[in-house]
């Protein structure tokens, strides 16, 4: 018998042979046992369990980071029942939330019921707020920073059951350490976190030339809060969209789910046959570039309806954040590299992030540009990316890029302690905290565990 009684009600009875598998369906495990735990005293049986047992234990959210980051062979622990607003206080807009919440349940919730809203998302909802804490999950716009500087303090388990309450007065190094965690510092629980009135966003989408985005992307990205950039490979063309934060009414909203599910279905499609024959990505591209651009649009609506959008289907997926004056070299080289090797999918997406001094945040110490590549899977089928990915990765590692810890990247490992700055302190915490690397997958003895020693 373990230290809990065989199946306790938060564990959930597998059947044999279950295999878990993350969003993109890039990457599977077999946990040997799964809980969702409904308060924080459950997690620190749970993780007192893992203890007794001497087995690895792993924090999964939506599954929607598309390497292996969340996978175990040993025991998974899934916080989405803990999914509870605890307390907001509407005057300083403190908001304490149990850390399984989801984006979306607060996009609804926290304008409904407080008048207030999450000040950045990215491009989903569907993360769970400790999943995106934990790699740092950022908007676009150098006014803003990702989303884990909104946080103002947290609650964690730690390896022996313990828990701390880390803030910038209290416990400082785990809470510089913990707001970008990569899950191996321990159990994230409670969080609380900062959020403006609620608000709306007008948005304009434009397009430009490729050789505008490279040459005037500053005076762009500076003239509205939330400024991103998607260009279609193959082709000139360059989405250029712009938010601004507003009180405007609602205005031509976004079209009804009838149009996306005809949208993903086109593109899908058009995919699924370039993947027999790959020139066709070049007449897809372009097609579907001259299409969008005929479609200039602006609308106004609530902040996480602007924010968010559809990102179609299973995917591929890898992200470098490079110094923003190292752009136009990148995404030249980027380009050269793309037309004279490989038909790629779209878009190429290029967004900006303000610095932060988050340990193993790929935005500390100073503002970012993130450059992040697409290949989709039609039909869940697989598709030549490796080359693609690979190329990028030498032109980003040429400028200092550093890659998002949730995609695809494989580098030097010394690469990647010299591209962030504070790794070996966040690593000397964590072992600090968790002598046994209790909380470490084979992703993080694989990327992590060996730069202790650099």
């Amino acid at each position: 018998m373990s230290a809990i009684e065989a199946f306790p009600p938060f564990e959930e009875k597998l059947a044999a042979g279950w295999l878990w598998r993350n969003w993109a369906e890039t990457k599977t495990c077999r946990p040997r046992r799964l809980f969702k735990p409904r308060n924080e005293d459950e997690v620190i049986q749970i993780v007192k369990l893992a203890e007794a047992d001497g087995v690895k234990l792993k924090v999964v959210g939506s599954g929607h980071s598309p390497n292996d980051i969340a996978c175990t062979d040993g025991y998974m622990v899934s916080l989405a029942r803990m999914n509870r607003i605890v307390h907001v206080v509407q005057e300083t807009g403190l908001v304490t939330v149990e850390a399984g919440v989801t984006l979306e349940q607060l996009n609804e919730v926290l304008p409904r019921d407080h008048g207030l809203a999450l000040s950045i998302l990215g491009s989903i909802s569907e993360q769970s707020l400790a999943g995106a804490l934990a790699t740092a999950t950022h908007g676009s716009g150098l006014r803003y920073g990702c989303m884990p500087t909104t946080v103002t303090a947290f609650r964690i388990v730690l390896a022996d059951g313990s828990v701390l309450t880390a803030s910038k007065e209290e416990n400082s190094d785990v809470f510089s350490a913990g707001l970008c965690s990569l899950g191996a510092l321990g159990i994230i629980t409670q969080v609380t976190m900062k959020c403006p009135p609620a608000f709306n966003l007008q948005s304009e989408t434009t397009f430009v030339r490729f050789e505008e985005m490279r040459q005037s992307y500053r005076a762009h990205i500076e003239s509205a809060d939330h400024v991103a950039f998607y260009w279609y490979p193959h082709t000139d063309t360059v989405m250029l969209v712009k938010h601004t934060r507003c009180n405007l009414p609602i205005a031509n909203p976004a079209p009804g789910p009838w149009m996306s599910a005809f949208i993903n279905a086109t593109l899908e499609t058009t995919l699924f046959l370039a993947r027999y024959v790959p020139v066709l990505n070049y007449v897809f591209n372009n097609i579907w570039a001259s299409i969008a651009s005929f479609f200039s649009v602006k609308r106004v609506d609530q902040s996480h309806k602007i924010f968010n959008f559809d990102c179609h289907f299973r995917q591929y997926v890898a992200e470098w954040a490079i110094p923003i004056d190292r752009f136009p070299q990148a995404i030249g080289e980027l380009k050269e590299w793309i037309d004279a090797n490989q038909y790629v999918h779209f878009p190429v997406e290029v967004r900006f992030v303000q610095g932060d001094d988050i340990w193993a945040s790929p935005n500390t110490e100073y503002d970012t540009c993130h450059i992040g590549l697409v290949m989709y899977k039609p039909f869940g089928l697989p598709v030549k990316y490796r080359a693609f990915f690979e190329a990028t990765q030498r032109i980003m590692a040429a400028v200092n890029g550093r890659p998002h810890w949730a995609k695809s990247f494989s580098l030097p490992l010394t690469y990647l302690h010299r591209v962030y700055p504070k790794l070996s302190s966040f690593i000397s915490l964590a072992h600090k905290l968790d002598p046994h690397q209790r909380f470490w997958s084979a992703w993080h003895q694989r990327v992590l565990a060996p730069l202790d020693t650099c």
